[in-house]
């Protein structure tokens, strides 16, 4: 889910087991886990884009700054759903890639191998295949990777799905698309070799508690 420690440092109010938000002022709130490797994947439903940069995208957990937007400096990498820009350190990557509405759905694919992200909409890869390994829209992540969302201003509303709820609560005919592993519930098709950012794709801990 949704970070509610942070979502206090944003000025968000999250519901809906914190899977929505109603973000007030410049702010981004990342998600509770964060991972240095493997391929994963989950969506994003734009309830209302506001008036300016909403970012959706990934930031470096261990050094990002929850009082900014995604992008806005080096330890994060996002595209823009208003306009289709991509940011990272506070300046554009690369070509924009379309305009975003109300009610879009985006899906976020991350090889953290490979430093690379895909952003979708409605099922379309903006940019490359993340499959294949190709055309990425960002190619330089670095960190402790961390699914991240957030504004440079007021009045955004937006619903993720890490693979809870394919609803986006009751606003979306669920898709019933699951990982290689079986887990998930996505609107849209997981590309081959991405996984659900959840505990059971994790690794088996080296130390087991009860010993």
């Amino acid at each position: 889910t949704m970070n509610p420690l942070a979502a206090l440092d944003s000025g968000t109010t999250l519901s809906e087991g914190n899977l929505k938000a109603t973000q007030a002022n410049l702010g981004a709130i990342p998600a509770t886990m964060a991972v240095t490797s493997g391929k994963w994947y989950w969506e994003v439903r734009c309830e209302q884009v506001g008036s300016n940069h909403l970012g959706i995208g990934v930031v470096d957990i261990d050094n990002f700054d929850c009082e900014n937007y995604v992008g806005s400096d080096t330890y994060g990498w996002n595209i823009h759903a208003l306009s289709g820009k991509k940011y990272h350190d506070a300046s554009t990557v690369g070509s924009n890639v379309g305009s975003f509405a109300n009610g879009d759905v985006m899906g976020v694919a991350v090889d953290v191998d490979n430093d690379d992200i895909w952003f979708s909409e409605n099922g379309t890869w903006t940019e490359g295949d993340p499959a294949a390994g190709t055309g990425a829209s960002h190619t330089n992540l670095s960190g402790t990777i961390c699914p991240a969302i957030g504004s440079a201003s007021s009045s955004t509303r937006w619903v993720c799905n890490f693979g809870q709820e394919g609803t986006f609560n009751g606003n979306e005919t669920a898709g019933g698309n699951a990982d290689e592993n079986g887990y998930g519930d996505f609107l849209n098709s997981v590309p081959s070799g991405f996984l659900a950012l959840c505990t059971a794709n994790l690794d088996t801990p080296a130390v087991i508690p009860s010993e």
